[in-house]
C-alpha cells in the first residue's frame, strides 16, 4: 500500500482538511484505534482492566483474528471493561466511553462520527486493517485520533502511525519486551513516529491524563492581537476546585 495514495477521509474532506494538522478534528469526540494480531487479545484484555472508564473517548479495536475468534473477542473485552463492547457488523455512531470491535477479514473506517465496515482490497501481500483505520482515522479526527499498536507479528499499523502523527495524533506502543509478539510494535517504533512506548496496562492511565490536559489546553489565534508583534503563548484553563 503507498502511503502517498489518497484515502476515501484525504478525498471527501479535501475542503475541510485546511492544513496538515486538521482544524476540524478539534471539534471531533476522541477516538482511540488499538491494533494488533497475535497475543493482541490477551493486550486488549489487560489494556482495558487498567484503562479508567470515563476517559470520554471511543476505543476502537482492529484485531487479525480468525472468524472463529469472533464471539470470543466481544465477550473477553466485556469481562474485561464495565464499557459497553459493541461489535460492528455495518455501521455504528461513535459514543463516548464505548469499546468496538470490527468482524475478522474486514476493515473500519470513520466518516465524521460514524464508524463504517469496509471489505479490504485484494492484492496486499500482508494485513492492512490496521493501517486502513489509522489513515482513515488521522484524516477525520486529526488531533483527537489515538493510534495504540500492540503485540502482533507483522508490520501492520507502522504506516498509519505516520499518518496519525502528520495529522497532530497521538501514537503508542505497547513495550515490545513485554509482547507476546513484538513484531508489530517494533514495526511502528522504528518509523520514528511513536509518542511513547509503554506496558500494556499504563497506556490506558496516560491516555486519560493526555485527554484531560488537552481539554484544557486554550491556544492563541492565529492573527495577533492589534497592536501586537505575533502570537502569544498556549495556556491552560485552571481545573474547577
Amino acid at each position: 500500500m503507498n502511503d502517498l495514495t489518497p484515502d476515501h477521509a484525504e478525498e471527501s474532506l479535501a475542503g475541510q482538511i485546511d492544513d496538515a494538522v486538521p482544524s476540524h478534528g478539534y471539534r471531533m469526540l476522541p477516538v482511540v484505534g488499538l491494533g494488533g494480531s497475535a497475543g493482541g487479545m490477551e493486550a486488549l484484555g489487560a489494556f482495558l482492566e487498567a484503562t479508567p472508564t470515563d476517559t470520554g473517548a471511543a476505543f476502537v479495536v482492529v484485531l487479525h483474528t480468525s472468524a472463529t475468534h469472533e464471539a470470543a473477542l466481544a465477550q473477553v473485552l466485556q469481562r474485561a471493561t464495565p464499557m459497553r463492547v459493541v461489535p460492528v457488523s455495518t455501521r455504528e455512531r461513535i459514543v463516548r466511553d464505548t469499546v468496538y470491535v470490527v468482524a475478522p477479514g474486514k476493515a473500519l473506517r470513520t466518516r465524521g462520527e460514524t464508524l463504517e465496515v469496509m471489505d479490504i482490497p485484494p492484492g496486499h501481500g500482508r494485513q492492512v486493517a490496521v493501517d486502513y483505520f489509522f489513515r482513515a482515522l488521522a484524516d477525520t479526527h486529526g488531533a483527537h485520533a489515538v493510534a495504540v499498536v500492540l503485540s502482533g507479528v507483522d508490520g501492520d499499523g507502522a504506516i498509519g502511525v505516520k499518518r496519525i502523527k502528520e495529522r497532530g495524533g497521538l501514537t503508542i506502543a505497547q513495550e515490545p519486551h513485554e509482547a507476546l509478539h513484538n513484531g508489530m510494535a517494533q514495526s511502528a517504533i522504528a518509523t520514528g513516529m511513536i509518542d511513547w512506548v509503554l506496558p500494556v496496562r499504563d497506556i490506558g492511565a496516560r491516555i486519560h491524563a493526555y485527554l484531560r490536559l488537552e481539554s484544557r489546553l486554550r491556544l492563541p489565534p492565529e492573527k495577533a492581537p492589534a497592536g501586537g508583534v505575533g502570537r502569544g503563548a498556549a495556556s491552560i484553563e485552571p481545573e474547577d476546585e
